[in-house]
């Protein structure tokens, strides 16, 4: 009977572990997931204002009658395309940086 308690208390120890490490999977997965659709978000967002910045840009050129205003137009477009460029770079280096997290938590946990 003496030898029956260490191997329940194993057991229990041994379910608290498995709930544990589910529930710190299950959490991950939550924050990376809640992470993705930010920067979905983020991006959509980029996009929709770098596409009325073109709109803006089209009408400027088609106004545009000067040397001095396409210069302008075109300083815009590249502003602009940088802007996009860098947006997307930090949206694909957060989802990098969440899929580390993900690996390291899981390494640790298991």
């Amino acid at each position: 009977m003496a030898n029956a308690e260490p191997a329940q208390h194993s057991s229990a120890t041994f379910q608290i572990s498995i709930r544990f490490k589910l529930v710190v999977e299950v959490v991950v997965i939550v924050v990376v997931v809640v992470a993705v659709v930010v920067v979905v978000v983020v991006i959509a967002v980029v996009i929709i204002v770098a596409a009325a910045a073109a709109v803006a840009v089209a009408e400027a050129v088609a106004v545009a009658v000067s040397v001095e205003c396409v210069v302008v137009v075109v300083v815009v477009v590249v502003v602009i395309v940088v802007i996009v460029v860098v947006v997307v770079a930090e949206a694909a280096a957060a989802i990098a940086a969440a899929a580390v997290a993900v690996a390291v938590s899981v390494a640790v946990v298991t």
